[in-house]
């Protein structure tokens, strides 16, 4: 147990590590792989915690209050306030959505503010030339109030961790396993010119080994806000580099 805790660390310099993962025949060590990345991600979403915490903070005291109670009843908003309603930033006084069902706002008047809410349909403008319509269907009927807003609030920011992590962990899995079939493809044209016989597998396990220091090295970067330039540029070399080196660890071992 302790040596496979171990070995993301022994990455860095352990020819021996690498000798016997080029040279073991029973698995890919996707697994290995994939339990990396999670770690990593958990570290990346543990990160976010304040900044959610923040938000939510914001949202139930700047935003959540300015909502007024309505109904939605089969497809029509319904509330009892003076409109058009506008909901602003305290702190800047920008809008960021107008509530209206008099027909004073409508779809063509998009750019007033990001979300429009208008006696049936959702207006969301991305930018002053794209603005999507939303109708709300005639079936919908929903009650919106204080007490429902903060309970989704609550929700949302609860389940939006474990949301980011698991389709986070789940990309980067995909796209560094894609990464490790392009060095193991760089694997192969090494081993002819060094001279070692190895089956494509052993390639595969070398390949996600000889990643694993810039995977940890771009973790700890983003942990710590440091983007230095050229960096995918300086990871390529520093993964063919151990790549090599794992390779020439098994030659006259295999």
């Amino acid at each position: 147990m302790l040596k496979q805790i171990l070995q993301p660390f022994k990455s860095f310099y352990s020819k021996n590590t690498y000798r016997e993962t080029g040279l073991k025949r029973d698995n890919t060590g996707l697994l290995y792989l994939f339990v990396l990345i999670a770690f990593c991600w958990s570290l990346q979403s543990l990160k976010m915690i304040p900044g959610i915490s923040l938000f939510k903070k914001e949202m139930a005291q700047d935003i959540l209050p300015q909502i007024p109670d309505m109904i939605i009843n089969n497809g029509a908003v319904h509330l009892q306030i003076a409109q058009p309603h506008y909901i602003r930033s305290l702190k800047t006084n920008q809008i960021y959505a107008i509530i209206d069902t008099t027909g004073i706002f409508s779809a063509c008047t998009p750019n007033a503010a990001p979300f429009i809410l208008t006696k049936t349909q959702l207006l969301y403008s991305k930018d002053s030339i794209e603005t999507r319509i939303i109708k709300i269907n005639k079936d919908f009927s929903l009650e919106i109030n204080q007490n429902k807003l903060h309970t989704w609030l609550n929700w949302i920011t609860i389940a939006t961790i474990p949301f980011i992590f698991v389709f986070m962990t789940v990309f980067a899995f995909i796209g560094r396993t894609i990464l490790v079939l392009f060095y193991s493809l760089i694997g192969i044209i090494i081993i002819k010119f060094v001279k070692v016989s190895l089956p494509f597998k052993s390639l595969i396990r070398l390949s996600i080994l000889a990643i694993t220091p810039s995977i940890l090295i771009q973790t700890v970067l983003d942990l710590a806000n440091i983007k230095p330039p050229h960096l995918k540029i300086v990871f390529f070399l520093i993964t063919v580099s151990y790549l090599v080196y794992g390779i020439l660890s098994c030659k006259n071992q295999e």
